[in-house]
This record gives C-alpha cells, sequence and structure tokens, in this order.
C-alpha cells in the first residue's frame, strides 16, 4: 500500500465458516485493511460478480482485496466477455417500492448478504415500508455519490455484512455519512463484538438475528422510533 503496487489478494473463507469454529471465522478482515491508504477493498454477490471484479483489479495501478466467503454462491452463468465495474460504483437491485410511507429505508448489504438484504425488504414491503437494496460490492472506496443521493430523502439506512460489526463496512457507511454532512441513522448488521461459536451458517446467523423476519421487526421498530 505505501508504495502503492498493482497487487491482487484473493481473500477466501472472509465469512463465518461454520464447522471450523470460532478459530476460523473469516470476519474481522475489514476493519484490519480499509484503514489503509490506498487500498481498493471489494466483495462480490456471485461469481459473475467476482469475474467482473477481477477484471476491475488488473485495470488498477494500485493494492486490491477481493474477500468472498467459503458456502458456496447462487447459480450463474458466467460470460465470456466479462466488463469490469467501475471503480467504487454500487448497484440498486431492488429500487424503493411505490408504497404510500413517508419513512424509506436502504438496505446496503455486502456480497453474499444481498439475498438476505431482498429478503429482508420483501418483508418489509409487505407491512408497508418503502425499503430498497443496493448491492454495495465496494468497502472501500464506498460510493458516496448514490449515498448521498439517498441521503437527502432516507429515514433509515441499515448494512449487512459477513464480517464483524465493529469498524467494519457499516462503520464505513457511516463515517462516510458524516463527512458528507448527514445525520441519517444507520442500522449494522453482522458479526457482534464476541467470538462466534461453531455451528451451521444458517445456525449461526439465526443465533445472531441475521435472518429476515428479525431484521424485518427491528428495521420497522427503528424506523417507528425515528
Amino acid at each position: 500500500c505505501l508504495q502503492n503496487l498493482p497487487v491482487l489478494f484473493c481473500v477466501d473463507r472472509a465469512c463465518v465458516v461454520g464447522g471450523d469454529g470460532p478459530t476460523h471465522h473469516g470476519i474481522y478482515d475489514i476493519p484490519m485493511l480499509r484503514s489503509l491508504p490506498n487500498l481498493t477493498v471489494m466483495q462480490p454477490k456471485d461469481a459473475a460478480e467476482l469475474a467482473a471484479m477481477m477484471k476491475t483489479a488488473f485495470a488498477q495501478s494500485g493494492p486490491v482485496v477481493i474477500r468472498y466467503p467459503r458456502d458456496p454462491g447462487p447459480e450463474v452463468t458466467l460470460k465470456p466477455d466479462v466488463e469490469a465495474i467501475p471503480l467504487g460504483e454500487s448497484e440498486v437491485v431492488l429500487p424503493l417500492p411505490d408504497v404510500p410511507s413517508a419513512h424509506p429505508v436502504w438496505l446496503w448489504a455486502l456480497g453474499d448478504m444481498v439475498p438476505l438484504a431482498c429478503a429482508t425488504a420483501a418483508r418489509l414491503k409487505a407491512e408497508g415500508f418503502r425499503a430498497g437494496v443496493v448491492n454495495a460490492r465496494f468497502v472501500k472506496p464506498i460510493d458516496t455519490v448514490r449515498l448521498y443521493a439517498q441521503a437527502r430523502a432516507a429515514a433509515l439506512f441499515v448494512t449487512l455484512e459477513n464480517g464483524a460489526v465493529a469498524g467494519g463496512f457499516g462503520s464505513a457507511l457511516r463515517e462516510a455519512l458524516g463527512a458528507g454532512g448527514f445525520a441519517c441513522p444507520v442500522c449494522t448488521c453482522g458479526w457482534p463484538d464476541v467470538f462466534v461459536g461453531q455451528g451451521t451458517t444458517r445456525e449461526l446467523m439465526e443465533a445472531a438475528g441475521l435472518v429476515p423476519e428479525r431484521l424485518a421487526d427491528e428495521i420497522a421498530r427503528r424506523v417507528r422510533t425515528s
């Protein structure tokens, strides 16, 4: 990073790893890495996006990290003509629904947490809330163009990451909002500041409340009290 060299780091098992237990969970890399100058940090939502991020990485003049989980991602078709992702550009995967509500909520999800964010947004929509989902793609740099545009109307931001909440992606998004002069509340969802135990990914996520019904309930409560 100091020399700003074009090196690509692929961080495998960047998530909870189920049966391997607390000594092997890969949930602490974001807080360590995002403080380093000149470093780009990405996480794809699926294999196709991983291929695009590889192309993005090789087009950069400085160091890049791509993190991804051990668990298999969704089935996708890989195309031979892969296009690079513009540096720092997020993706709206679910726009705000057109339902009567004065309290829009944006869920910014990182990588493998995008499906969870979409399922949570669907539950919120069924309850009459306006919830949209952004595939963040970049931990660093964060897409502040989209973030600030949404912040001008958003009641609440929710971040979802398969990593430690302390110093993680949600903290980065909160810092970016503060730097832009926005005081929007941010609800960070990920792994708490304790050593995560052993179990399947599903079991661990259920124990941590990282399931659509519990997330939707908490977000609804935050919106009603904001």
